[in-house]
């Protein structure tokens, strides 16, 4: 708890309360998923978090959030303590989804999904026979992403500099303008990585062979089309820093959808989850009550 508080403290948050529980599910092709678990009673959200990251992206956000929703962050297949796996297609990424969901035992849980979980996220909704979402959010994903604006952050996580652990990739972030605190970031690496025998590190993922941007571009432009389809409330966070989703790309999704909202949280790139946990957290707040009282 110590450790939860300091973190926060660091990033000008209050008390978190204690750390989430370590949670596994089954995955329907005989692995396992790691999760983290933050306790409560529904209604439950899932998270997703963006690829190369893990659950542990969502820490702060989700210690703000678990007095009001019972909020579990999921590993997705071959990230951080889930097992790896032949397939890492959307469908597949999907069919976890609603494996993990049955297993809580929710009917109608809010997705939360960030870049790659986002898609996840959306596509996970969208195919629902066994529950019935409340809500999604896409943070900081939509069609009209620029990939060609990601490539600073595919550089960074393809490159060598993962070998030196922690302390390099930090100043490798420094020098890609990182302002989240020393605490933040020894907190968002740690996570991710693994030491080698030799005393080398490298990711904690599976990257045995190329990740398929094609394949996962093609599923974002998909969700152009299946907008009419999204009956639920959608909502599509934009960081207002990033440089890959513009505000114009966001609105446009946002009003596609039947029932969208499109909100910036300041003060936050891509990752708005590590950036601005509280601001993420308020959207989502804001987000929730407002549909609760919609239905009510």
């Amino acid at each position: 708890m110590g450790g939860l508080s300091f973190l926060a403290s660091e990033a000008g948050l209050p008390e978190p309360g204690p750390w989430p529980e370590s949670v596994t599910f089954d995955r329907r092709d005989g692995g396992r998923l790691h999760g983290l678990d933050w306790g409560g009673t529904e209604p439950g959200v899932l998270f997703l978090h963006g690829g190369a990251l893990s659950a542990h992206t969502w820490m702060l956000c989700c210690s703000l959030l678990r007095h009001e929703r019972r909020c579990v962050a999921l590993d997705l297949r071959g990230h951080g303590d889930s097992d790896w796996a032949d397939d890492y297609s959307i469908p597949a990424h999907v069919g976890d989804v609603h494996g993990v969901i049955e297993q809580l035992g929710w009917r109608a849980p809010d997705l939360v999904g960030m870049s790659l979980g986002g898609i996840v996220a959306a596509h996970a909704a969208l195919s629902a026979t066994s529950f019935a979402p409340s809500s999604l959010t896409l943070v900081d994903v939509a069609p009209g992403v620029s990939f060609g604006a990601s490539s600073r952050l595919r550089e960074f996580v393809l490159a060598d500099t993962v070998k030196g652990g922690v302390p390099a990739l930090i100043a490798e972030a420094r020098n890609l303008g990182a302002r989240n605190s020393d605490a933040e970031l020894i907190y968002r690496y740690a996570a991710l990585v693994k030491q080698n025998a030799d005393g080398t590190w490298r990711w904690k993922r599976d990257d045995r062979r190329p990740v398929d941007f094609g394949h996962i571009l093609d599923h974002i432009a998909h969700l152009d089309r299946l907008a009419p389809k999204m009956a639920w409330p959608c909502m599509v966070v934009r960081g207002g820093l990033s440089r890959i989703l513009t505000e114009k790309a966001a609105q446009n999704f946002a009003d596609k959808c039947p029932n969208g909202t499109m909100r910036v949280v300041e003060n936050a790139g891509h990752s708005v989850q590590e950036d601005n946990p509280s601001g993420l957290a308020d959207a989502l707040t804001a987000f929730w009550d407002g549909n609760s009282e919609k239905s009510g």
